[in-house]
């Protein structure tokens, strides 16, 4: 979805929800031929003509669910960003946004809603700080390492970036007359400060350390980047999200 070839022609292609409550699958030509090479040029119009489309239809988008308008906005997104930041927004939205905001109309939702929503967030983390602290008290009893899934930790300062990503499809529902405004930027914003109680627990590897992960990623598929992340000092994100343009030979 966002961008595709037909008949040797660029089309945008996106989904609407009909009048008769399934959805749909509409192309609309760029008018760009594939033979011309401008595919950058097609995806920038294609967002355009997508967005227009949407925009023509916003009777029926502004009864959707907060759930439903998602996957329209998904669709806009997908030819202006990169895949891994779809993959990022994506992963927001349905594992924190929509479980407790989903069933939502987004004509009918308002900033307490969102406040709301920051407020659960908080209390599910407030949770897995109590859980985590019973692991490392009992970790460090026994002169062992705590160990934590990535998954359950308490990252309070997500829940900003889960607001943001909210935000920004608002902003979008905005731009094509869906709702008349943002309400994400009418939330009270001390609400975050209970998140800047989060603490980051760093530690580094020693030099024996850095030795062994080196010994064991030799030869392996993974070598390249960890040692990219090990001699620049790269995040993950970092490692993965590099191009040959950033090189310089």
């Amino acid at each position: 979805m966002g961008l595709t070839e037909k008949k040797g022609i660029y089309y945008a292609v996106t989904k609407y929800k009909g009048s008769d409550g399934k959805w749909k699958t509409k192309f609309i030509s760029t008018k760009i031929k594939v033979s011309d090479h401008r595919k950058k040029e097609a995806k920038e119009i294609a967002a355009k003509l997508i967005a227009d489309f949407n925009s023509s239809l916003c009777g029926d988008h502004s009864q959707l669910t907060i759930s439903e308008y998602s996957e329209i906005w998904f669709e806009h997104m997908k030819p202006i960003i990169r895949s891994n930041t779809m993959d990022s927004y994506k992963r927001d939205m349905n594992r924190h946004v929509i479980p407790l905001l989903g069933k939502k109309k987004i004509n009918q939702l308002h900033q307490k809603d969102v406040e709301n929503f920051i407020h659960q967030e908080i209390r599910i983390y407030d949770e897995r700080a109590k859980a985590q602290a019973i692991i490392r008290a009992d970790a460090e009893a026994k002169g062992e390492i705590p160990k934590f899934a990535a998954q359950f930790s308490p990252f309070y300062k997500s829940i900003k970036k889960h607001v943001n990503v909210l935000s920004e499809m608002l902003n979008y529902a905005v731009s094509v007359d869906d709702v008349q405004y943002n309400v994400a930027d009418k939330i009270d914003k001390s609400i975050f400060r209970k998140l800047a109680g989060d603490k980051f627990r760093g530690s580094a590897y020693t030099m024996e350390e850095t030795a062994e992960l080196q010994r064991l990623v030799m030869g392996t598929e993974i070598e390249v980047p960890v040692m990219l992340a090990l001699m620049l000092a790269l995040r993950r994100s970092e490692v993965i999200g590099l191009r040959w343009s950033a090189i310089d030979f």
